[in-house]
């Protein structure tokens, strides 16, 4: 997960650098848009093959033109081995076909891209369902096998669980009910999927036995939850960080060393999008696009995120 917890500071203005290789991970994009059908291509967050070229707050991935940016909020010890902190992170590979139309969604309930995340949010599971007919002729039987189980980090990485393969087969016309399984990651980061009532997602764990999902939880039993609102408490029974909205700002008031709080503010605005990516049988986007267009800082001084690339 890529929110720091060590020692954070809000920077005011990405550097050159990072706009420059931003800029040149969009030109990749438009000079090449076919290959963004390629899953690993549409890949945001940490992949397993990232090549990272750093810039300022986060890195460039080179492996498939991913900017990732991370502007953290905070840092808090918590009881046990697992760390809290939360920033705002930026994936630059926004761009999905949807129903041969370019969309602006591959990075879910973002602005542009930008959302809040923190170090134990579960992110999400998916699997594939495939009915099969078993016997000829009628009355025709079947069964269904479930395959393709996915998980999810809050801040996009992708991990496959092929080894999982789960049946409901009430009939017996091929292997009888499976309903269980479990799997680790297909690309070796060591990651484990348990899969019980055929296609729930009952645990993942990480390499070092930490439970990732759907709730974070250390070897030792310490684990985070949510408040009805869906503020994170931590293992200390904090809230760290709580989110009010009220139209265009969205406002986190996070803890600080004093045991107050301390506010920053998103301001949102809308603006307009059209793409040019120039991919034969698919119809470009036009329309708008909310983006984050400052942060509003404790000391009311604010990091204009306009200039920010948007967009491979």
């Amino acid at each position: 997960m890529p929110i720091s917890s060590g020692n954070l500071s809000i920077r005011k203005q990405l550097r050159a650098d990072a706009l420059l290789l931003g800029l040149a991970a969009i030109l990749c994009s438009l000079l090449a848009p076919s290959l963004r059908a390629q899953n690993y291509l549409g890949q945001t967050g940490v992949p397993t093959f990232t090549t990272a070229l750093p810039v300022e707050l986060g890195f460039l991935n080179a492996g498939n033109g991913n900017l990732h940016l991370t502007v953290p909020l905070g840092s808090f010890p918590q009881r046990g081995s697992v760390p809290f902190g939360a920033g705002l992170v930026y994936d630059s590979s926004i761009w999905q076909i949807v129903s041969s139309s370019w969309q602006p969604i591959n990075v879910a309930n973002s602005w542009g891209g930008w959302r809040l995340l923190t170090s134990v949010d579960p992110g999400g599971t998916s699997s594939l369902g495939t009915s099969h007919l078993c016997d000829t002729p009628p009355p025709y039987h079947s069964f269904t096998t479930y395959s393709g189980f996915n998980w999810t980090s809050a801040d996009g990485t992708h991990h496959y669980f092929y080894g999982i393969r789960t049946e409901r087969d009430s009939t017996n016309c091929d292997q009888g009910n499976i309903t269980s399984g479990d799997s680790f990651a297909s690309d070796s980061s060591g990651y484990h999927m348990y899969v019980t009532n055929y296609t729930t997602v009952s645990a993942v764990y990480a390499p070092d036995g930490t439970q990732v999902y759907p709730t974070a939880k250390d070897t030792n039993g310490n684990y985070f939850s949510t408040d009805p609102n869906g503020n994170v408490i931590d293992t200390l029974g904090r809230t760290p960080i709580t989110k009010t909205a009220n139209g265009n700002t969205i406002t986190y008031a996070v803890l600080n060393s004093q045991g107050q709080t301390s506010n920053y503010v998103v301001t949102t605005t809308s603006i307009s999008v059209s793409t040019a990516f120039q991919q034969a049988g698919v119809t470009e986007y036009s329309g708008t696009l909310t983006v984050i267009q400052k942060i509003t800082l404790p000391d009311n001084t604010f990091s204009n995120l306009a200039t920010i690339p948007m967009g491979n």
